[in-house]
Parts: C-alpha cells; sequence; structure tokens
C-alpha cells in the first residue's frame, strides 16, 4: 500500500521523505488508519478519488501541518496518493506560511496557491 522514496542529501535537512499509497488492491473494501501526533507536515497531492480525513471529504491535494491529536483516514480502491513529508521545521524553506496557520486544519492546495489560507 504504502512506499517511501529516500530524498536526496541536498534536500534531506528539509525533506524527510517521499511517499505514494496505492489502494488498488482493496476491491469493495475500506481501509482506515489513525495517525498519532505528529510534527512533521506533509504535502499530500491527490491523484485518486476522495478520502475521509476525520470527518471532511478529501478531494483535492492539501498541506497538512502538524496535528496536536490522532488523525482518521479511511480509503477506498480507487484512492492514490503522493507525499512529501518535510522535517518539523523544513517546510519554512519553501514557504511563508506562518507556523501558526499549520496547526490548525488541512489547507487546500488549490486556496495555498492563490494566496489564500483557507482550511477544508
Amino acid at each position: 500500500m504504502y512506499q517511501l522514496i529516500p530524498v536526496n542529501e541536498k534536500l534531506s535537512p528539509y525533506v524527510d521523505c517521499f511517499w505514494q499509497s496505492n489502494f488498488d488492491n482493496l476491491g469493495k473494501e475500506v481501509y482506515a488508519e489513525l495517525f498519532n501526533a505528529q510534527c512533521t507536515p506533509n504535502l499530500i497531492f491527490n491523484i485518486g478519488s476522495s478520502y475521509q480525513l476525520n470527518q471532511v471529504e478529501v478531494k483535492n491535494s492539501v498541506l497538512r501541518g502538524f496535528n496536536a491529536s490522532p488523525v482518521r483516514c479511511i480509503h477506498t480502491a480507487d484512492n492514490k496518493l503522493f507525499g512529501i513529508r518535510f522535517r518539523p521545521l523544513g517546510l519554512s524553506m519553501f514557504t511563508k506560511l506562518p507556523y501558526l496557520v499549520l496547526n490548525s486544519e488541512p489547507i487546500s492546495v488549490a486556496h495555498f496557491k492563490r494566496g489564500k489560507i483557507v482550511s477544508l
């Protein structure tokens, strides 16, 4: 389901890894996962169907910051994701977003690109 892709030496101070997930083998089943609190922001590109993130349906790509409480994700077979997991302070090298914003809900990449900071 998940594949971790290491980063090169130049990115390693800022980026922990690249990752991808593919849930093709689920059939009609769903896959639920629970992530504990994490201090590593993730830029997640949704290249398949939508998935559930806590109580929110995520259709687009998102920037997920720090989660102070557990996060529950529910995937179906046609969901495919590609992510960039940053080191705790690594994202600051790529954006001027204040870290307080990243403590809240995921930010839609569509809003982020337009200079808006809007939660899902």
